[in-house]
């Protein structure tokens, strides 16, 4: 879920007919920073033991679930996008487990978001270990995808 005031959900400058989809990404792109607690309403100025610990929190889930559950479980809109998602998973795939080392330390240990309360399990074990599977699927599915866009001809050599 995003809410950005161009889109009209939150307060702000709104949608213009000048808008463009550019507009709209450089409007999300400007929310990753280091502080994504910042980006909630009602926290704008958070920097302590809250902004620690949601960023923490968002690290892990960005990996769980803006990586492995949208490739494992791509949605059918989505679809369309998955050889790029491919390739930009395999690309970083050496900076998602690097990501994940800190976070060996917190094995099976459980925090509670500051904010939304929403509660993260942290199974580094075994979301590495889905990570590792998921590269040998979507390097075959790559490798498949290549060979279905080679001309017959060289298919056979």
């Amino acid at each position: 879920k995003v809410c950005l005031s161009i889109l009209g959900t939150w307060s702000g400058p709104s949608w213009t007919s000048s808008s463009t989809l550019r507009t709209v990404l450089v409007s999300i792109q400007s929310l990753l920073c280091e502080h994504p607690i910042q980006n909630e309403p009602g926290h704008e100025k958070e920097t302590g033991k809250n902004d620690a610990l949601y960023s923490e929190i968002i690290g892990y889930e960005n990996i769980s679930v803006a990586v492995v559950k949208m490739l494992r479980q791509t949605p059918p809109k989505f679809k369309e996008f998955r050889p790029q998602m491919r390739k930009l998973f395999l690309k970083s795939f050496d900076k998602y487990v690097a990501a994940l080392e800190p976070y060996k330390a917190r094995e099976g240990k459980k925090d509670k978001s500051p904010i939304w309360g929403f509660e993260t399990s942290y199974r580094v074990s075994a979301l590495l270990q889905d990570l590792e599977k998921l590269k040998a699927e979507v390097t075959k599915e790559e490798n498949d995808a290549a060979q279905s866009d080679e001309p017959p001809a060289k298919r056979a050599k």
